[in-house]
């Protein structure tokens, strides 16, 4: 399908759901509509407005549907939004990954920090992961209200879960798929794009 590009500038995140298509571009987050069925998009409805566009890199990207229902999405770290829905206020200064729900129209900030956030998936038990693009922090596990490397002022951060030092991953994907070998279940593949190399962690539990 396609959409009109009328008033569009450089989108930076797509995903399709609820009769249409969502896509982040600039300040807005909009939702495109195909009603006649000729795979074109004919109406655009803005869902959310006021995300910061400080850096193009940093701009509002990593669309996901969670298995709440809900749509997630991140913004990195030298971008700042205040957007306004009925139920409120969200500002976001920094890095962070945040929580929209449609029908409820509740606008919400989750995880806070990470440089360039570009990788965010969810595992089998709906916990969330996420790479970083920048600092080394790898692979992180994400903990509801938890900060991470670089969000300002924080008084205490959670490192990452994957050994050694990766400056620049891009993507996340969770093999759960029986095309895999047994051993490769669960496992997080992610793109290390300085090093040009796709790379695969093996993630155990440990301790509680």
């Amino acid at each position: 399908a396609k959409v009109f590009a009328s008033g569009m500038m450089m989108p930076t995140a797509i995903l399709p759901g609820d009769g249409g298509c969502y896509v982040g571009q600039s300040t807005d987050l909009l939702h495109f509509k195909d009603t006649n069925g000729d795979g074109v998009a004919d109406s655009m409805r803005r869902v959310l407005s006021g995300f910061g566009t400080e850096d193009t890199h940093h701009n509002l990207h990593t669309l996901r549907r969670g298995p709440d229902g809900k749509l997630w999405m991140n913004q990195s770290i030298y971008t700042r939004t205040d957007t306004e829905t009925p139920n409120g206020l969200l500002r976001l200064r920094s890095g962070g990954l945040m929580r929209f729900d449609p029908k409820a129209e509740k606008f919400e900030t989750v995880f806070y920090g990470l440089c360039n956030s570009w990788g965010h998936q969810f595992d089998k038990y709906g916990q969330s992961f996420m790479t970083d693009g920048a600092g080394g922090s790898g692979i992180n596990w994400g903990v509801p209200g938890a900060m991470y490397f670089t969000y300002a002022k924080a008084e205490k951060i959670l490192g990452s879960i994957s050994p050694g030092s990766y400056p620049k991953f891009c993507g996340l994907e969770i093999v759960e798929s029986p095309q895999f070998p047994a051993e490769w279940q669960g496992s997080m593949i992610t793109c290390d794009f300085r090093a040009h190399r796709i790379v695969r962690f093996s993630v155990s539990e440990q301790g509680s």
